[in-house]
């Protein structure tokens, strides 16, 4: 190395520069404001953690996405925080074999279709919650062809339509009463509600209602054959869940 290409003794080393100082500065605040966006793109667990509910999965889409209803839809979007008490305000009305939550000016139905089929439900955790019941509501009777057409796209709303045009439409559940719910992962763009009932000879059960945001409303995710009541399991008490019945 000739004298021309030395670097001199007391040259300002590149990594403390000013230059790259600042430089650091810049993508360390870059990175602490993408914190804060998947933070904030989360709902609230505060209540439910005390209840003892699973805490919402951060989505980090959710805080550029924000969730909207259902066009024509009025209703606000909601209280983005997990209900642990019974929602307040609810009518219970009778749909498809069993009683149902109506708050048609706050978490939905706000729409109610000939064939009892709801629709139309706040992007809030309550109103995925109401569309939970409902869904269940449109397995039995003329909703069932509505529900199809309503679900969120995927392979089980492929089947029920496949089903329901080959003329071998799923058997409905037998006659339930809603007793209680709880949350699994649950966010602006999806949320699992854990429904549970009691059948008419006194059996708890439960099952796992998957929704989806999709548009623009709270769609179930329908299982791989397309059968909502087949996903029906047994309970041993209903410990856990938050009781809600309309009884």
């Amino acid at each position: 190395m000739d004298g021309q290409d030395a670097v001199a003794p007391d040259e300002e080393s590149p990594w403390t520069s000013t230059g790259f100082l600042l430089a650091a500065a810049v993508v360390a605040a870059l990175a602490v404001t993408g914190v804060v966006i998947m933070v904030m793109g989360s709902w609230r667990a505060d209540a439910a953690d005390a209840a003892g509910v699973p805490a919402p999965v951060a989505v980090e889409t959710a805080a550029t996405s924000p969730a909207r209803n259902t066009p024509g839809c009025s209703l606000p979007a909601g209280d983005p925080v997990l209900p642990h008490t019974a929602p307040a305000g609810s009518r219970w009305v009778p749909a498809g074999g069993m009683t149902v939550p109506e708050a048609p000016r706050t978490h939905g139905p706000a729409v109610v279709a000939p064939s009892g089929f709801r629709s139309c439900y706040a992007a809030s955790p309550t109103g995925a919650l109401h569309a939970a019941v409902g869904a269940w509501a449109a397995t039995t009777g003329p909703a069932l062809q509505d529900l199809a057409a309503g679900a969120a796209e995927g392979h089980g709303r492929d089947a029920l339509q496949r089903r329901l045009g080959e003329g071998s439409a799923p058997v409905g559940p037998p006659p339930l009463t809603v007793v209680g719910f709880t949350f699994g992962e649950c966010d602006a763009r999806a949320c699992t509600v854990d429904v549970a009932f009691e059948t008419a000879a006194g059996q708890p059960v439960h099952a796992l209602v998957p929704l989806a945001r999709e548009r623009e409303d709270w769609r179930v995710l329908l299982p791989p054959d397309g059968d909502l009541a087949g996903t029906l399991r047994r309970l041993p008490d209903l410990a856990g869940f938050i009781p809600w019945t309309g009884e």
